[in-house]
């Protein structure tokens, strides 16, 4: 155990319960793969209604990332991408829910250019990602592309809000909405979720926080975060977007004309980073069709906002940009046991890492949370459930909720 601030110790449990704090894409899919190993799985959103917040879009893409050369974050999010997209077909219920109609990545800029031509050298399964010219984009999409881009066969999007309502049918999911988690407090083996009245609305073994802005409660208040404000626009268009065949992802995105009874596209996104305004801004949705014209001119010219509001909210996001997924590490044990990390004495013997019992996470999904968090939420069960990973421990490391505080005892010595 050469890292030992990173291993995970296995876990006993007596009746299975957990709680999930968060009714969006991430809290739903550690519910269901806890619920299928037999837990009971109480959901609970401060919300009357799901997805809200950061997953509650009217449309949700799933697409890898691809990078000019092979990396952690391809290899992380090539294995998320593979593994929702067979989640549709081994939960039936999901499976009219995901449009798979392909989604292309124009490479609209000198640096996309670049990459996409490292890209093309690579040797990738067609049914991954294809480099593909203009005028091949233009069969495909059925619009006109003055682009190449990158041509993603088995990606497209789902309707978040049915997707969630498919993962949360199953007879061992119960939900607690309109009930909003204040603290947590940890006692007999059990943790309490109070209210804002001090009364408790779950009791379970345990508890995982999947809120994407919540970062408020006591053990996650040093882990390192920075929000993200982005809305998303729904337009309406006319002949051309009608055609429109596929997702076409570039500076914004566009979908197909099938949001609201194939009566909308979705574009998007703004990015405000470091915002936390949750309020919706007319100048994003006009930022939104601004990006459209510059890389897709003909289709952005008979765009138009729609009277209905788009969607805008606040992502929780991490310094590099990967989720945090595990159990929740105790911040001042951490800071007393690897104080000496920064130097370097690699002979000494440091002591396994302290974890909250019971408490884990899986949150800071950005805006990827509809690819990456089901095979985050399969990691987390087996986790708890004391099970081989499926990320090799390379992946499960760059996950881990200490992460940042390990890099930063490395230089300094303290966390703060």
């Amino acid at each position: 155990m050469n890292t030992p601030w990173f291993h995970y110790p296995d876990n006993t449990w007596t009746y299975e319960t957990a709680t999930v704090i968060g009714a969006g894409i991430a809290g739903h899919q550690v519910a269901r793969h806890l619920a299928k190993r037999g837990w009971r799985v109480t959901i609970i959103d401060r919300h009357p209604s799901y997805p809200e917040e950061a997953s509650g879009n009217a449309a949700g893409i799933i697409s890898p990332k691809i990078t000019a050369t092979p990396s952690l974050g391809e290899h992380f999010y090539t294995q998320c991408f593979n593994y929702v997209i067979q989640q549709f077909t081994d939960i039936p219920v999901l499976t009219p829910y995901l449009h798979p109609c392909g989604v292309l990545k124009l490479a609209c800029k000198e640096r996309d250019l670049t990459r996409w031509q490292k890209i093309s050298e690579r040797n990738f399964p067609k049914q991954l990602v294809r480099c593909v010219t203009a005028a091949e984009a233009s069969k495909l999409a059925n619009i006109p592309i003055h682009h190449p881009a990158l041509f993603f066969p088995m990606a497209g999007w789902v309707e978040p809000d049915v997707f969630c309502e498919g993962l949360g049918f199953h007879h061992n999911i119960q939900y607690k909405l309109s009930s909003e988690a204040i603290s947590l407090h940890y006692r007999n083996d059990n943790w309490e979720v109070w209210d804002s009245q001090q009364q408790i609305i779950a009791l379970s073994e345990a508890l995982i926080i999947c809120s994407g802005q919540n970062f408020d409660f006591i053990p996650l208040q040093e882990l390192p975060r920075m929000p993200v404000a982005g809305q998303t626009t729904l337009v309406s268009s006319g002949e051309l977007g009608e055609q429109l065949n596929t997702v076409i992802d570039h500076e914004g995105y566009i979908t197909p004309r099938k949001i609201q009874h194939n009566r909308y596209h979705l574009i998007g996104a703004s990015y405000d980073a470091g915002s936390s305004s949750s309020e919706f801004e007319p100048e994003s949705d006009q930022q939104n069709l601004q990006k459209q014209q510059s890389c897709l001119p003909e289709l952005a010219a008979e765009l138009e906002i729609a009277s209905e509001h788009g969607h805008h909210a606040v992502r929780m996001t991490t310094p590099d940009r990967l989720p945090y997924v595990g159990a929740v590490p105790r911040l001042a044990q951490y800071e007393q046991d690897y104080a000496d990390l920064q130097h370097g004495r690699h002979w000494k013997e440091y002591p396994p890492a302290s974890y909250y019992p019971g408490l884990f996470m899986a949150a800071a999904f950005g805006s990827h949370g509809m690819t990456t968090a089901a095979l985050c939420a399969e990691t987390l069960a087996c986790l708890i459930n004391n099970e081989p990973l499926p990320f090799d421990t390379e992946i499960v490391n760059a996950l881990h909720p200490a992460r940042f505080w390990i890099r930063q005892l490395k230089r300094t010595g303290n966390i703060h």
